[in-house]
């Protein structure tokens, strides 16, 4: 009899563990459906790629992304921001003593940091910027590590280069044009997923302007439409 009462016992724990793994499954499945933005990531392509796919022309909310590549020109315009200065390889170069600050950079080969609320960092190499008008070299190698020391406050940031970004699949709030004109949807906090989008990364006052194509999207909300060209 009693060892039978143990096996039972053993059972017990055996069964209570196993459905305290369970209920911690569930709920990081939860966290990951309902709390967690996925860090979407683009890469550069030349002007001259194309899709032949639809136009499309957008203003939305600015997405998580990461866009990595070699770009010849990178023009930043940069409001008043207490603290921030550029981190060009040695060199501290302070950039809260102006209003506004207008910044170029030449070849740069590097990542660029988008958040919701903006360019969050950018990290990489370049060959020289332009602080206000002033060029600026490295002292001791052909390109320099560059980084900032905080978020970015942009009114424009803006790549020569356009990027592709395989799959872009967030909550926005905006205006997209289709087709040249043939579809307008306004968003209101309501998910958009493109595939294959080919575009300048253009950043203005906070909204990420979108001019060039892709290969198809869809738009979810209280509907649910899909355009493929």
């Amino acid at each position: 009899m009693k060892e039978k009462l143990q096996y039972k016992r053993k059972i017990s724990k055996g069964t209570i563990f196993i459905f305290a793994i369970l209920i911690i499954l569930a709920l990081a499945l939860l966290y990951f459906i309902f709390f967690h933005e996925t860090n979407i990531s683009g890469n550069v392509v030349k002007n001259s790629y194309s899709l032949n796919g639809t136009p499309i022309s957008a203003s939305l909310s600015i997405p998580n992304i990461t866009l990595k590549g070699i770009f010849n020109e990178i023009d930043i315009k940069l409001k008043r921001n207490p603290g921030l200065y550029i981190i060009f390889g040695d060199q501290k170069i302070e950039l809260d003593n102006l209003n506004e600050n207008q910044i170029m950079l030449s070849n740069f080969d590097g990542k660029i940091y988008l958040q919701k609320e903006g360019v969050s960092n950018i990290e990489g190499g370049v060959e020289k910027i332009f602080v206000n008008g002033v060029p600026i070299t490295p002292k001791s190698k052909r390109s320099g590590s560059i980084s900032f020391s905080k978020d970015l406050v942009c009114e424009h940031f803006l790549t020569k280069e356009r990027v592709l970004i395989k799959e872009l699949d967030y909550q926005t709030t905006g205006e997209v044009v289709l087709n040249n004109g043939r579809f307008e949807i306004s968003l209101r906090n309501e998910n958009i997923r493109i595939k294959n989008l080919v575009t300048k990364l253009n950043i203005e006052e906070n909204r990420f302007k979108v001019e060039g194509e892709f290969e198809s999207i869809g738009f979810g909300g209280d509907s649910e439409i899909s355009v493929d060209d």
